[in-house]
């Protein structure tokens, strides 16, 4: 018997549109190609170009490609391989690796310690290079582009020095105690969830559900509801964005502004992952993703001025909150110089931002390891055992501070130094040289896992290496 299809066959006409259909694409990859070509050739032959000592130009790590550069595909590649690719790239050309961000060249330091200190130094960061990472990053420059982390070398000083005032050894204690009290209060939550009580959150709020509670503690469940699964990675970017946001506004923060505060923060960090948000613009495109986040970052905005009209008035009845928002806007320099609104605002949010994912995804990371390693988290228990879980305690042990250590190592949370942009030629050690308007950074994550440097099990993970010098 014949089999029967279980549709029409396609008709001749189909074939014909199917395969013109194929044939555009083949087209359309065959232009970008080309394009691609046409679009990096000229980049990679102009003057400022980053070249060897003999003027020849270093070829990136892989050809970039119309509009995103190289960076994407090298972010396909598993970490483990990505670092060893960048190593054999650099091991070629002086210790030094190029990738491409869309159209713009970046040299990343890989192999070179000397160039590390030139690029890291005073004479490279505040006097030949300035920061465009707000160009670079849109997202981020709408949320806090005039906090100190994003101005250039001029503002970045003034900045530098006002808000330092703010900051000493009795302030961070201070700081060390709320940290301490929320995250045991988040602990406790997530005990209780497990025993079938609710969040305190919840318990305050009756609009949020017991699904959104047992979310925010990363508690998920099947569909037949018999198994709770746990996940850490989203609890700990909770309890991470809740401890910063009663750092910076004070722990009198109510619950309706500090979940706007989370919740926002969430819109706008899934933006600053997404590489369409990197092309010029598009933040500002009429399309429900960047409407949202747009509303996300207006919203931020809103409750920070909302929190320093609220300090302002606490300044005036001569009382102080001890939070990083009264720091700021007590904050003077020598000349009495002071952060303007908008620079408080933006300011606030550039610890908020450089402190969430950075904390939480090193504790993930930390807790990962230890359970990939049940020896180092037995001797890890042993020595926390010997005192109070206090931070005068757990400060100063040194095994705990080697598991943090080598974990940052291996796992960095942020790979490398931000890229800044060079204000004029410079040869840098080795002989490179690179011209005005490229930028540099230090690719921190591969750095760190160099064999010469940590020995053959550079890529091991064994907290001993920091206690044995």
């Amino acid at each position: 018997m014949f089999r029967s299809w279980p549709s029409p066959l396609p008709t001749p006409s189909t074939w014909v549109v199917v395969g013109a259909a194929g044939g555009a694409v083949i087209a359309v990859v065959a232009v970008i190609k080309d394009f691609s070509g046409l679009w990096f050739g000229p980049i990679m032959r102009c003057r400022a170009y980053p070249r060897l000592q003999d003027g020849r130009p270093v070829e990136p790590v892989f050809a970039p490609t119309f509009p995103f550069g190289n960076m994407a595909r090298l972010m396909r590649v598993p970490p483990v391989e990505q670092f060893k690719t960048l190593m054999q790239a650099s091991a070629k050309t002086l210790g030094y690796a190029v990738t491409f961000i869309l159209s713009r060249p970046r040299v990343n330091v890989i192999d070179n310690d000397e160039a590390v200190k030139v690029v890291l130094g005073a004479k490279v960061t505040v006097a030949r290079s300035d920061r465009t990472i707000g160009k670079q990053m849109p997202v981020w420059d709408r949320l806090f582009g005039k906090g100190l982390f994003m101005v250039g070398p001029t503002d970045w000083k003034r900045q530098h020095r006002i808000c330092m005032r703010g900051f000493g050894p009795k302030m961070l204690d201070r700081f060390a105690s709320v940290v301490a009290d929320t995250v045991a209060s988040e602990f406790k939550a997530l005990e209780g969830a497990a025993a079938g009580d609710r969040h305190p959150l919840q318990r305050s709020h009756s609009g949020r559900t017991l699904e959104r509670q047992a979310t925010s503690l990363g508690i998920c469940g099947n569909s037949d509801g018999q198994l709770a699964v746990w996940d850490p990675a989203v609890f700990l970017k909770t309890m991470a964005a809740r401890v910063i946001s009663k750092v910076a506004f004070g722990q009198g923060i109510d619950v309706d502004d500090e979940s706007a505060i989370t919740e926002a923060f969430s819109v706008w960090e899934q933006a600053s992952s997404d590489p369409r948000y990197l092309l010029p613009h598009y933040i500002d495109l009429p399309f429900s993703g960047p409407r949202a986040v747009r509303k996300a970052i207006k919203g931020l905005h809103m409750l920070a001025e909302k929190f320093i009209a609220r300090e302002r008035e606490t300044i005036a009845a001569g009382d102080e909150h001890q939070n990083l928002l009264s720091v700021l806007v007590h904050a003077r320099d020598d000349d009495g110089g002071k952060l303007d609104e908008d620079e408080l605002v933006h300011n606030v949010y550039s610890f908020l931002g450089a402190g969430v994912s950075t904390t939480s995804d090193a504790l993930a990371t930390i807790l990962f390891l230890l359970a990939r390693h049940p020896e180092i988290q037995s001797k890890l228990h042993q020595e926390l055992a010997t005192g109070p879980l206090e931070w005068e305690f757990v400060k100063d042990l040194p095994y705990l501070s080697a598991v943090i250590a080598e974990s940052l190592r291996l796992w960095p949370p942020v790979a490398g130094s931000i890229a800044r942009q060079l204000t004029d030629d410079i040869v840098l050690p080795g002989g490179l040289r690179v011209g005005k308007g490229i930028n540099v950074g230090v690719n921190s994550a591969t750095l760190q896992r160099r064999p010469g440097v940590w020995g053959a099990d550079a890529d091991k993970f064994r907290p001993e290496r920091f206690i044995e010098g």
